[in-house]
């Protein structure tokens, strides 16, 4: 159930809105104009004294950033200076307002500096990007930049937590009960998604029982609030499934565990997180973490060849076609599209700023291809 709606997609007017209002420039035209000639934009003239009707349009949304805009900042752009701009103009008391709108949810340990740093990421990505829209990124270069400084993880506060197999068994949930509230899960995310998609519960917790390296759960408390799972799929059924005539009840049957080194075929089967705000800002964390987990099994040299995805939402075939560049393979009536794409293909990707933060990866791939050529 591959569903990406919880990652919002970020453009300069909403991540301006996500500032402005909790600092102390007063003046929505002033704050464009700031803000671009810190980042080291002369396209506007700074200090200026006109209407600054432009600024507004920008603001408000009734302006996309155009070429010329875009060609006006610096690669890279001038972080420092922007920095001190956030600085001067966002108060101590006004930090965690601004950190709540990019799903940031360390409240304890906060680190101004960092968060400031991964707010200058996010900007650059938006004002050099083709796309109008990019992936709202805040949340995981804050937590990144935060453990490369050795400061606390994002997770550590407010009750939130990634579990896996081990942790869940040592929670004594059974999964059964994590199968039902996973599905509730994506009855309730993923508009049009008809009765018993999935199949049966028991057939849905025995997939997690049995594929127990290749799925996490975001929780808030002892409330399952995401997800994330990916499947091993046996090479003899594969074509059942680009035929789209691989049922959900039949995959407890058809997936392996991933514990020998080698080559795999996997289905992404979704991440999806609930619908409510203070949820859907921590997707990107969850994102993450299943990247670290792709990157866990390369190291221990267990290789995924080729994804299969299900898309059964509008979100999921935008990532599908538009970001990750998957193949169609086939519709299934009410039951979504099928994507694929070889894992190699999708790291060379880099108009992905989650790929490009996670270049280790790529070069885990690199060197097993590498060895497996000669």
């Amino acid at each position: 159930m591959f569903w990406l709606g919880g990652m919002d997609a970020l453009n300069i007017s909403k991540f301006s809105k996500n500032l402005y209002p909790y600092m102390t420039i007063r003046n929505r035209g002033i704050f464009i104009n700031e803000l671009f000639f810190s980042a080291g934009s002369k396209f506007f003239s700074h200090h200026s004294n006109q209407a600054f009707s432009y600024q507004y349009k920008i603001y408000s949304g009734d302006r996309l950033l155009t070429d010329d805009i875009k060609k006006s900042f610096p690669r890279p752009i001038h972080q420092e200076n922007l920095i001190v701009f956030l600085g001067d103009h966002i108060g101590d008391s006004s930090l965690e307002n601004i950190m709540d709108n990019f799903g940031v949810f360390n409240k304890v340990n906060q680190d101004k500096v960092s968060f400031f740093e991964a707010l200058c990421i996010q900007f650059q990505e938006i004002v050099t990007n083709a796309k109008n829209e990019v992936d709202d990124v805040v949340a995981t270069e804050y937590s990144r930049i935060l453990e490369s400084k050795n400061a606390p993880s994002i997770l550590d506060d407010d009750n939130y937590s990634i579990s896996g197999y081990s942790e869940i068994e040592k929670m004594g949930i059974s999964y059964f009960d994590i199968a039902r509230e996973l599905i509730q899960i994506d009855i309730d995310t993923i508009e049009g998604l008809v009765p018993n998609a999935h199949g049966s519960i028991e057939a849905f917790a025995k997939i997690h029982r049995s594929s127990f390296d290749t799925w996490e759960l975001l929780f808030h408390g002892k409330k399952i609030a995401g997800y994330y799972s990916f499947y091993s799929i046996d090479d003899l059924y594969v074509s059942k499934l680009k035929k789209g005539i691989l049922l959900d009840d039949q995959f407890s049957d058809v997936v392996q565990p991933m514990i020998h080194e080698g080559e795999y075929t996997c289905l992404f089967v979704g991440l999806a997180i609930l619908n409510e705000p203070k949820y859907r800002k921590h997707a990107g964390v969850l994102l993450n973490a299943f990247i670290e987990k792709v990157k866990a099994l390369a190291r221990k040299k267990i290789f995924i060849r080729d994804w299969y995805v299900y898309a059964y939402s509008m979100d999921g075939i935008r990532y599908c076609e538009k970001h990750f560049g998957m193949e169609l393979v086939t519709k299934r009536p009410e039951l979504g599209c099928i994507y694929c794409s070889k894992t190699t293909d999708l790291l060379k990707n880099q108009k992905l700023p989650i790929l490009k933060r996670h270049s280790d990866l790529k070069k885990l791939y690199d060197e097993y291809e590498f060895i497996t050529a000669i």
